[in-house]
């Protein structure tokens, strides 16, 4: 809980994709208190006085706590926060506008318990080649960290499709190498396709997803996680939380590791 003074909150972060899990109760919609972009703040609490006088000073720390991520400062998506208690000062005049600090310190700790996950943005990439080149490839495919290969089709004549996800991370250099040791006798396209979770604890020193989140806030990686628009075939930065679904380069909660599409 998030003291300021005499006043206190208590909140609790989880993935949007738990309420959805096993369907959306109607009844939910009258606990929705404000939406930030991909994010909302619910109040699930019960018996708190005096708790709607400062609605809108919680709902005022909800936003700013979305513009102060606790990773790497990036977008937060799919999270959903939720006013779960609070004490509050009998007097109106000791309550006001301290209640959106206290707000801002409450949801950050609730992103910290909800064990935060780093994501990064994934191609789907698509290879047409001769069958002569087919195993040139594989081999420059399997020789390659975060690719997964999920189709390959028989075209007209030899020509063969591969499909295969590709973190845009471990995309740097990979076309250029499949070019050069195909000698251009492959045609290939890629679009993004999907946010996949970095599987390892951002808060573990030491780990890979810390270590990406130090680059990125040191943004001594400026080629990678430089922010563009991934519509035209470029790198944006995102992170999320595990506890469910994938999130998001984004800050956000999830329940395990599927893709976001």
């Amino acid at each position: 809980m998030a003291m300021k003074k005499c006043n206190g909150l208590c909140m609790e972060a989880l993935p949007l994709e738990a309420l959805l899990v096993f369907g959306w109760d109607i009844k939910l919609s009258d606990e929705i208190w404000s939406l930030d972009g991909f994010n909302l703040l619910m109040n699930s609490s019960k018996g708190v006085q005096h708790l709607n006088q400062v609605k809108d000073s919680i709902i005022a720390g909800f936003h700013r706590a979305a513009e102060k991520r606790i990773l790497a400062d990036e977008l937060m998506m799919g999270i959903c926060v939720e006013v779960s208690d609070g004490a509050l000062h009998v007097g109106a005049t000791h309550r006001g506008g301290v209640l959106d600090s206290a707000a801002v310190s409450s949801v950050h700790a609730s992103l910290r318990r909800a064990a935060p996950r780093l994501l990064e943005p994934v191609y789907m990439v698509e290879v047409l080649t001769p069958m002569n080149a087919l195993g040139t490839v594989y081999t420059v495919t399997n020789g390659r960290q975060n690719c997964q290969i999920f189709q390959q089709n028989s075209m007209s004549g030899d020509v063969y499709s591969i499909k295969f996800y590709l973190s845009v991370r471990s995309s740097l250099g990979f076309f250029e190498k499949l070019r050069t040791t195909t000698s251009g006798r492959v045609l290939y396209s890629y679009f993004f396709d999907h946010w996949q979770i970095v599987d390892s604890d951002p808060l573990v020193c030491g780990s890979e997803a810390s270590l990406l989140v130090e680059d990125i806030r040191n943004n001594t990686v400026v080629a990678l996680f430089e922010r563009c628009d991934l519509t035209k075939g470029k790198i944006v930065r995102r992170v999320g939380l595990a506890g469910g679904l994938a999130l998001g380069w984004s800050e956000s909660v999830s329940l395990g590791g599927g893709p976001l599409e």
